[in-house]
């Protein structure tokens, strides 16, 4: 007597030459199945995916077989789940971290495993430790979208390591730099956004963005109300980030002195700073413009370029060569970002003495804690007092000194 052959129960079946493939059909109706290699090895993982199959639909855990791939589904998670709640540049920012998924591009959702996701860290290697974690946060936010959405069962990226981030030191002017920059500055048209940043501490796209009517003559004080970006849309203006970026900021007497003067020249504008045509000042510009401005207060580079200039006629000879590749590393050896001003302008409040809850709302951080971690090691240690605190609490018995002896 022949037996009946159960309903859904699948099937495994060989394809000459294209290996084994496993098929079940879905409580939907629809046929679902999964291709495996032409070996023994593969013939038993198509039963065991089969099985696991079977075993889904009993505890109503079952997901379809998905052909999407990774490279497909990144650009549709960015468009449908994330482009409505980023701001452009934010967004902007997203769309670069995703390009470096490349490498898994081709990968099926279906078919990434933890290794994979590992693997792709450590081709990243070469990269800052934020930049793979973004990589990592982005893959583990679209993943888990994928299995709210039906197409896997679980995130695979939940048991891969978080790469690791171990935060750079703060880089600072020092105060003979930042005299001989705003000295060399002096009769630039964008001095004001150099001294601005010097005396408050404010962000380069917040000192762009600022309207006259963002300053206070009277009160000596300037309001954070927007913030000039460049994306990739060109030149935009956005509300601060968060409620703490929003913030008023008391500037010195002689910084309103110098905005007075320079509203004098200005043109008839809504924006403090302008380029030469009026429009809105791009930020790689002014970085460039900053860029030659350290150059130019250089003493090595400086003595560098008398050189060249001597050998001018003589270019092809190896020792204005050689100028040249000294020129570039003294150039290297002493450049900042033009966010080092910032990360000073709190470093040196700190280390002043001043209370970190006022730098952190002065630099418009919601939390103080963010303040603390970026320049905690400003703030003056007063480990010889704790050490006497220490002694007067409790009563230890006092050994003779004998190392004078």
């Amino acid at each position: 007597m022949s037996k009946k052959r159960l309903n859904n129960t699948g099937s495994v079946y060989h394809e000459k030459g294209r290996g084994y493939r496993a098929q079940i059909t879905a409580p939907d109706g629809q046929r679902s199945s999964k291709r495996f290699p032409d070996t023994e090895a593969g013939q038993k993982s198509a039963h065991d995916w089969l099985h696991e199959q079977l075993y889904n639909m009993s505890t109503g855990t079952f997901i379809a077989t998905s052909t999407i791939t990774l490279g497909e589904w990144i650009p549709e998670y960015l468009r449908i789940y994330c482009r409505q709640n980023l701001r452009q540049r934010s967004f902007d920012r997203l769309l670069a971290t995703a390009k470096h998924v490349a490498p898994l591009a081709d990968y099926k959702l279906q078919d990434l495993k933890p290794t994979h996701f590992q693997s792709l860290y450590l081709t990243l290697g070469h990269f800052a430790g934020e930049t793979r974690k973004k990589v990592h946060n982005l893959l583990y936010a679209a993943m888990r979208q994928a299995v709210r959405d039906g197409v896997l069962v679980k995130n695979p990226v939940e048991d891969v390591a978080v790469p690791k981030v171990i935060r750079e030191e703060v880089i600072t002017f020092t105060k003979e730099e930042i005299e001989s920059l705003l000295a060399k500055a002096k009769l630039h048209r964008w001095y004001p956004v150099l001294l601005l940043a010097v005396h408050t501490g404010a962000r380069l796209g917040e000192l762009l963005g600022l309207r006259w009517s963002d300053i206070d003559f009277a009160s000596k004080t300037i309001h954070i109300r927007q913030t000039l970006q460049h994306a990739s849309t060109g030149i935009i203006f956005e509300q601060p980030k968060t409620k703490a970026s929003k913030r008023k900021i008391a500037i010195p007497k002689e910084t309103i002195i110098s905005l007075k003067n320079y509203r004098k020249q200005a043109m008839d504008q809504e924006l403090c700073f302008t380029a030469m045509n009026g429009s809105p000042i791009q930020p790689k510009n002014f970085e460039r413009w900053f860029s030659s401005l350290q150059r130019d207060c250089n003493p090595e580079w400086l003595a560098l370029e008398t050189k060249r200039k001597a050998l001018k006629a003589n270019k092809s000879t190896e020792e204005y060569t050689n100028i040249l590749a000294k020129q570039k590393e003294a150039l290297a050896a002493r450049h900042k970002k033009f966010h080092a001003i910032r990360h000073t302008h709190a470093t040196d409040l700190l280390a002043g003495g001043e209370n970190i809850m006022e730098v952190a709302r002065r630099l418009g951080h919601s939390k103080a804690s963010t303040t603390l971690d970026l320049y905690g090691h400003a703030i003056p240690g007063n480990d010889v007092k704790v050490a006497q605190k220490v002694a007067k609490l409790y009563k230890f018995e006092i050994e003779k000194d004998q190392s004078s002896e």
